[in-house]
């Protein structure tokens, strides 16, 4: 049989309705902190206010990360039960293998594990931005009540500038700072969802393609084919295990590089093969 090459995963508009989430958020904790430093007479009251308000903003945001993970890593899940079936013959069309496409126990197990290990990830990113801006807020209070206790030169005019300017350079570094790596690395929210939900719907993209073909006695697959101009072209087209106890010289897609191929922001796929001495 001919092989067969499923379209390339497109994930953009759901990964872009992520991050617009995230955005929005950013956008509306600035708010609430420039609301809070342009308070003339800050009172216990007013401080309370603002952490309700913020309270709200990041509870809409953590019902926002649960609701995509569910959505677009199902979906992604299901894309590539519809590549294997596609890829072996099991449907004339790509579009009849979406159609016809379902969740066998054993990627019902992997769908609800990919899916908690998304929402844990995108809850650290919350967090970080809850906390980042609760500090922000405890910082612009106590400087506010220190400028009202002040007289002379360290008028509260004066101080609630200086707070200002110090709240924006707080703001380009702190709240908008997703998550610092292993390497050290400072990621910034937009770049770090970004990437987080463009890896989540590939890896379960590819999980959920490779349980299928298994199931559907497909022992190898092939890697494929871009263009690509980074580290992965040495890996495209090239035949790959998806058992390791497969015979033959090739590679098991486990033992790969990850450096190389199948990396965070990866869009390659691995779609199942016959080999001509299976047939």
């Amino acid at each position: 049989m001919a092989e067969r090459t499923p379209p390339r995963p497109d994930y953009d508009y759901d990964v872009n309705r992520l991050v617009a989430f995230f955005e929005s958020s950013i956008i509306q904790t600035r708010e609430l902190l420039d609301s809070l430093y342009r308070q003339d007479n800050l009172t216990r009251a007013i401080l309370t206010s603002h952490q309700a308000q913020l309270d709200a903003i990041i509870n809409q945001l953590r019902e926002e990360g649960v609701k995509w993970s569910e959505s677009a890593i199902t979906n992604a899940t299901l894309n590539g039960v519809a590549d294997s079936l596609y890829s072996l013959g099991l449907a004339k069309t790509y579009d009849e293998a979406r159609s016809i496409a379902k969740l066998s126990a054993v990627n019902q197990a992997y769908l609800t594990a990919q899916i908690a290990d998304t929402q844990s990830d995108i809850l650290a990113v919350t967090q970080n931005v809850d906390r980042q801006t609760r500090a922000l807020i405890s910082r612009v209070y106590a400087e506010q009540l220190r400028a009202q206790l002040s007289t002379g030169s360290n008028s509260i005019r004066q101080t609630k500038s200086a707070v200002s300017a110090n709240l924006q350079r707080e703001l380009k570094g702190r709240v908008n700072t997703a998550i610092v790596d292993a390497a050290g690395r400072r990621w910034k929210v937009r770049d770090y969802v970004d990437m987080l939900a463009q890896t989540k719907a590939m890896q379960a993209h590819r999980e959920a393609s490779r349980n299928t073909a298994l199931e559907e006695g497909a022992r190898y697959g092939r890697i494929s084919k871009h263009d690509a101009k980074d580290a992965c072209s040495k890996w495209e087209g090239k035949i790959v295990k998806l058992d390791p106890n497969a015979p033959g010289d090739y590679p098991y897609i486990d033992d790969l590089p990850r450096r190389e191929i199948f990396h965070n922001r990866c869009r390659h796929i691995c779609s199942p093969v016959i080999l001509p001495n299976e047939e």
